[in-house]
């Protein structure tokens, strides 16, 4: 046996506990939802566990790392939970990891904290916007975006439609056109997981509760963008892909889907992480964003000194 047996496989038992726990406990991160956590099983292999006093533990196996950790524990997290933790990290032969913390986290639980060391991953922290400035890209400093947008709008004849399962299909050759003019060597990795992840949305678009636009150009899908709304007045876009030989066009798709979002009553936009891609910081940074939310790694040490 060993110290994750006690963990179940991660599908839809674990949806009514999640939205129960983080309803009380929400999270700033978009990890932490039953969807996010969906979409991404199949690449990190996540099980889970609740805790007598309601804390959930998101156990996951990354393929670059050896065996098991855990996300940042979710819920109340009160002293019993805290010793189980640092029981099951004990029992390990390696030093445990805890993804995907929050800077709340660490704030509340700064004793406990003491048994890990604290790192910052850059990588994985988002970025969020104002909703309004992604629909309206207000200002001289969008100007350059909106002459984009308009510049896609000029070059084709452009229809936005929602996206659901009567054309999911034409993601497909999206996906087909964007790969054909688009080299991202250095990525090829992210590319994959991200695959993976996507691939799950189109096969449980319904069932994740994911809402979506596809854009066509001279009637031929040209762009889509997958997203959902999150802690309420937060919209969070997981997945976003646009024709390249159409300029402006992933400037376009980006403000329509912020519009949809707006229309939901979202004020903010949670575009997610870089994943450390520099093509992919700078495009996140030069939409200015309001807030990071920054992403710690801790990785267990033993009792303080």
């Amino acid at each position: 046996m060993t110290a994750f047996d006690a963990f179940a496989p991660f599908g839809p038992s674990a949806r009514p506990v999640l939205r129960e726990v983080l309803a009380g406990h929400p999270e700033p991160l978009s990890w932490y939802s039953y969807t996010t956590l969906r979409l991404w099983h199949d690449v990190f292999h996540y099980r889970w566990r609740r805790l007598g006093d309601g804390t959930v533990l998101v156990a996951t196996a990354p393929e670059s790392e050896h065996g098991h950790h855990l996300l940042q524990p979710i819920g109340p997290f009160a002293a019993d939970s805290r010793a189980a933790v640092l029981e099951l990290a004990d029992a390990l032969p390696y030093p445990l990891r805890l993804y995907g913390v929050s800077d709340a986290f660490l704030r509340e639980h700064g004793e406990w904290v003491a048994h890990f060391t604290v790192h910052l991953d850059r990588d994985m922290s988002e970025y969020l916007y104002r909703a309004s400035d992604l629909a309206e890209l207000p200002g001289r400093r969008y100007s350059y975006k909106r002459s984009l947008a308009a510049r896609a709008r000029q070059a084709a004849t452009l229809t936005i439609e929602p996206l659901g399962a009567a054309n999911l299909e034409a993601c497909a050759e999206v996906l087909r056109r964007h790969d054909e003019t688009t080299a991202l060597p250095d990525a090829n990795d992210w590319l994959a997981r991200e695959g993976a992840a996507r691939a799950t949305a189109f096969c449980h678009f319904d069932e994740l509760n994911l809402e979506g636009i596809l854009i066509r150009a001279d009637g031929e899908p040209a762009a889509f963008s997958v997203f959902e709304v999150q802690k309420g007045a937060v919209g969070v876009v997981h997945f976003e892909r646009a024709r390249r030989e159409i300029p402006g066009l992933y400037q376009m798709v980006n403000q329509e889907a912020a519009r949809v979002l707006v229309s939901r009553g979202c004020t903010l936009v949670n575009r997610q992480d870089d994943a450390g891609l520099p093509g992919l910081r700078q495009a996140k940074r030069s939409y200015h964003p309001s807030a990071m939310i920054d992403c710690y790694v801790l990785e267990y040490r033993g009792a303080p000194h």
